[in-house]
């Protein structure tokens, strides 16, 4: 093994102390855990930890859905002799099945926890995927793209767009679709619903946020990568300005501080696909964007974020809060009153048919969408495994887009009303209907919880409007729910903490994230597991680790206990009148790197900062992060 099965085996090995501890019926059986780890992990190394038991975990998921001992069983999950029961931690499904493999009346919520936990313990461990999972990844990616229906003519793919008026399906309008039905539908099926009532309530919704003034939008970078970047500019220089993004945004406005066009070309460049680490089964997809795309697409995506909050829609949509999922799928698990639903490639299956037929009641925002949005993807032989690769897209956005993530949310949201519409047989599309239909519906990104009953046809709109429900993550029929980082059971939360790592002296996030696992693994009662992470990190340091009920401080151990316990080197500050203690901590320092005049102006003008601040011109680059101890103030 060359990466470090030792920790990981330790790891476990304090994870089925617990298991022992708390089921002590079950001793025998957590004890073969840590014997079943320690001889397979050196079978057949890091991807039994990080890939193999996280799918197990998606089909013990699928289990209690189904409320049942389903027969697919993945690997590693053989009968425990002639019982039904899996081999691995056989005790703790004794716990939740009964001998016939159908799931007891009142299944052990805690046995569900500790086997979500065994089966995703290291599914967030950091370290690169293999180049083939890059390869497959990349490969995935552009064979959906090769699958996606083409934009309509004269509109994306063109300059100066000519919108028509969309009626009929979202993707295949008025007319019979049966040409195209190879790409989503079978030749002889026909779509059932009432397209025209979803074409009504798109909208109004649209046309309820007003008139559309581009001029009044507010440009602002995001802290992503470029794909144009060159030697000497800053992201504030703009040395390309696209022809198409000048004819809704001109230069001379929203990128000079003195209406002077300093661009060097009006050429559109492709965004660029980057694999950045994710899990180790396969890499996250983004696209770096174009600057002066970027720099368009981050004041539209606050526009509609203030549009979104002001209207009917931000009753079912919160894009800084995701908590509201989470507490909703709670909820959910206990009462069965809302279906979670996850979509796989969800922005890469985001046509640009589906956002015009949306977003076609307001043609000046269309327009300013068309204008920032880039319609080609450049990848690299690094990626692909062969040769370079330049698509021209036929999505609206690829993850990297700052208009991707608000986008499919008010999509889906808008499906999500219109499936609720269907069930109740009631096509009412006013807002007051709208704020009725609103508790019964939230959305965040791709993560959706709808009304149980709506669960059906909901995914029947989602597969034929061209995207894919990832029915391995959605569910609707038992009382496990899923959605936002949230995992449910009856009212119970079963999240799993995440190991992400052996701690490294040389880096210093590596301190707050292993007090943060160990945190996780103490608050869901985990203590050997707690402490095992614990003790990773050299005494020295440990010792001036604070310890709390809340995290006042960046690397705060969690504390039951009433009151604040402190390292034992405390001190007066006569200065400032306060007892202090010597606490240790990480921190981080962004450093800029300086543009020219012009460019700094620009910055200036645009974030007008308040006159009593210290303002630093600049663009942002990668955070220096460091490890030091300081003098803290002992606050109760």
């Amino acid at each position: 093994m060359k990466n470090h099965p030792n920790e990981i085996v330790g790891l476990v090995e304090a994870l089925s102390k617990d298991i022992a501890i708390t089921f002590p019926q079950h001793c025998r059986m957590a004890r073969l855990v840590y014997q079943w780890y320690d001889r397979h992990i050196q079978i057949e190394g890091l991807p039994l930890a990080t890939i193999l038991l996280p799918d197990c975990g998606k089909w013990f998921e699928q289990c209690l859905d189904q409320g049942r001992i389903l027969d697919n069983r993945p690997c590693f999950h053989g009968s425990r002799g002639a019982t039904i029961y899996p081999k691995f931690l056989f005790g703790l499904w004794e716990e939740i099945f009964a001998d016939d493999g159908l799931i007891r009346p009142c299944p052990n919520e805690t046995a569900i926890l500790y086997l979500e936990q065994a089966y995703y313990l290291f599914k967030k461990l950091d370290g690169d995927c293999t180049k083939d999972a890059i390869h497959d990844a990349v490969g995935g990616f552009i064979a959906v793209e090769d699958k996606m229906i083409r934009s309509w003519p004269n509109t994306w793919n063109a300059d100066i767009p000519d919108w028509d008026t969309r009626t009929g399906h979202p993707l295949y309008g008025d007319v019979n679709h049966a040409e195209n039905s190879f790409e989503l539908f079978e030749p002889e099926k026909r779509s059932s619903f009432s397209w025209h009532h979803f074409d009504r309530l798109c909208r109004r919704v649209v046309t309820s946020w007003g008139h559309f003034d581009p001029w009044s939008l507010r440009p602002k970078h995001g802290p992503g990568a470029v794909s144009d970047r060159q030697t000497g500019f800053v992201k504030h220089d703009f040395p390309v300005w696209p022809r198409k993004l000048d004819g809704v945004f001109p230069f001379d406005w929203f990128g000079s501080h003195d209406f002077e066009n300093r661009s060097l070309s009006d050429c559109e460049p492709p965004s660029v696909l980057h694999a950045v680490p994710k899990t180790m089964k396969a890499p996250r997809l983004i696209a770096a964007e174009p600057t002066a795309h970027q720099w368009i697409q981050g004041s539209l995506q606050r526009w509609l974020v203030d549009k979104v909050k002001s209207s009917e829609l931000g009753l079912s949509i919160d894009f800084q809060d995701q908590s509201l999922s989470s507490n909703m799928a709670l909820s959910a698990s206990a009462d069965r009153r809302f279906a979670s639903i996850d979509l796989s490639e969800a922005s890469d299956r985001l046509s640009t048919r589906l956002v015009e037929y949306v977003f076609q009641g307001n043609r000046y925002l269309l327009d300013a969408m068309h204008a920032c949005r880039t319609r080609s993807v450049s990848i690299s032989k690094e990626l692909t495994g062969t040769n370079d690769e330049l698509l021209l897209i036929k999505k609206f956005a690829s993850q990297g887009s700052a208009l991707t993530f608000p986008v499919q949310t008010i999509v889906f949201t808008l499906l999500g009303h219109f499936a609720l519409m269907c069930i109740d047989n009631r096509f009412d599309t006013t807002l007051s209907a709208m704020r009725s239909r609103s508790s019964r519906l939230r959305v965040f990104g791709d993560d959706i919880l709808i009304d149980n009953d709506a669960y059906e046809v909901m995914v029947a709109l989602l597969t034929e409007c061209g995207l894919k429900v990832n029915t391995s993550k959605s569910f609707t029929r038992g009382l496990f729910r899923e959605a936002c980082g949230m995992r449910a059971y009856n009212g119970v939360d079963v999240t799993p903490a995440y190991y992400h790592g052996p701690y490294d002296p040389s880096k210093p996030e590596a301190l707050q994230k292993t007090v943060e696992a160990s945190n996780n693994f103490h608050s869901k009662g985990m203590w050997n597991t707690a402490d095992y992470l614990l003790k990773t990190v050299p005494e020295g340091e440990r010792n001036l680790i604070p310890r709390h009920r809340q995290a006042f401080w960046a690397t705060t151990l969690f504390s039951y206990c009433k009151g604040m316990f402190t390292p034992s080197r405390r001190r007066y500050n006569k200065h400032l009148q306060r007892e202090e203690f010597k606490a240790i901590g990480v921190y981080s320092k962004t450093p800029k790197t300086e543009g020219r005049g012009e460019s700094s102006l620009l910055q200036y003008f645009t974030e007008s900062p308040p006159a009593e601040i210290l303002w630093e011109h600049g663009e942002a680059g990668r955070p220096r992060i460091k490890k030091q101890s300081r003098w803290v103030w002992v606050h109760e």
